[in-house]
């Protein structure tokens, strides 16, 4: 398990004073503000971003800042996934990128999937298609969503 995850489970209440700032850029500064799950939740996402599993984006990025960070990401570059800035529209917005991907990735079997934070933010990820339905049935068992991005 990826360090820091199995922490934020064991004792969300002192992940979250040792991690406040990450909360505060979030607008949360006190621990009963928001659940329990939502916590680790929001952890769990904080912590695969660091580690370049996701990125988070906002709704407004523009496409270079989109394209830059997507790249970025460990499975991106594991599985040599092709990106290429002459897909898209730079006026689009980030569903539409998303579906873009999708289309492309489609005969690898990848697709660019999405962990819904409750935010006006993209929380981005490839996976496998084949592998995407188990994630949705496995996040809504904790009441979170995981989804194609472009449904997002």
């Amino acid at each position: 398990m990826i360090k820091g995850i199995t922490d934020c489970l064991a004792d969300s209440e002192v992940y979250f004073h040792e991690h406040g700032d990450a909360f505060l850029e979030r607008g949360i500064d006190e621990f009963d503000e928001i659940s329990l799950r939502e916590i680790q939740w929001l952890s769990i996402v904080d912590i695969l971003a660091e580690n370049q599993y996701v990125c988070e984006q906002d709704w407004k990025d523009e496409l270079d800042d989109f394209l830059y960070f997507v790249r970025e990401l460990k499975e991106i570059k594991a599985a040599a996934l092709p990106l290429e800035v002459e897909w898209f529209d730079k006026n689009a917005d980030i569903h539409e990128w998303c579906a873009i991907m999708d289309g492309k990735w489609k005969s690898s079997g990848m697709c660019l999937a999405g962990i819904d934070i409750e935010s006006d933010s993209y929380v981005l990820f490839p996976c496998r298609d084949d592998k995407l339905n188990e994630l949705k049935k496995l996040a809504k068992i904790v009441s979170c969503r995981i989804d194609y991005a472009k449904n997002l």
